[in-house]
């Protein structure tokens, strides 16, 4: 009954040559409770920004995490681009992920995993002597360590941010000398009722990664999907 109240958000990509996306949406909230349930404008203007040349090297046969992936939009652009893509999410939010997972399988050099993770419960588990669960399932999937991190709008919630990060370092660990990339967007519009707030989740990021993530310049973005309110990062992790 569920699967009644979904609606369709069409993704094309500049390669005439790719099929566009089917991505469905839960509006009502009841396959995600309104969690992550809708294609947003920065997870868009991120998808685009892994179409252009500054991405190119960096997703074919490559492992990217997509981190709060919600419709699983920018994790399905990647895995189209030639990635090998683990989307994450809630529990709550796995099967909107498995609807559009199971929708476009048959297109993907590399088919998309899905995989529950809760930032919360990463950090948590980080102070435990018990290890990290979702380390061990990645290890086990053939998919860790990883190459690249994305996180397309998911550090407009402050009480999330600290979670986040600490989940992405996690993430971002490997051998020595390993090197993982972050690309991260965020729509400044969230907040915009909330004056500081931006610049103080911004300031945190920027101090726990040792400021390893750039703005991406305007003129590197997609110009129809660009807009002042939303911005794009990009960086790399060094262990």
């Amino acid at each position: 009954e569920a699967f009644c109240e979904l609606s369709y958000r069409e993704y094309e990509f500049e390669d005439p040559d790719l099929e566009p996306l089917q991505v469905a949406q839960d509006p009502s909230g009841r396959l995600a409770a309104g969690i992550g349930a809708t294609v947003w404008d920065a997870g868009l203007s991120l998808c685009k920004y892994l179409e252009s040349p500054n991405c190119q090297d960096a997703l074919q046969g490559k492992t990217w995490i997509d981190l709060g992936s919600g419709t699983g939009i920018v994790g399905l652009v990647a895995a189209q681009m030639g990635a090998r893509v683990v989307l994450t999410d809630q529990k709550i939010a796995l099967p909107l992920l498995e609807v559009n997972i199971n929708s476009h399988r048959d297109r993907f050099p590399l088919s998309p995993i899905k995989l529950q993770m809760d930032w919360k419960e990463m950090a948590a588990a980080s102070t435990q002597e018990s290890g990290l669960g979702v380390i061990e399932e990645l290890s086990r999937l053939g998919a860790w360590p990883v190459d690249g991190l994305l996180v397309g709008d998911c550090v407009w919630f402050e009480e999330l941010v600290e979670p986040l990060l600490t989940s992405i370092m996690l993430l971002a660990d490997g051998p020595p000398g390993h090197e993982t990339q972050v690309i991260l967007s965020h729509d400044h519009g969230h907040n915009s009722h909330k004056p500081g707030l931006d610049e103080r989740i911004f300031g945190t990021i920027d101090l726990r990664l040792d400021g390893a993530l750039r703005r991406v310049p305007m003129e590197d973005l997609n110009p129809r999907w660009r807009d002042d309110t939303i911005s794009v990062w990009h960086g790399t992790l060094h262990t």
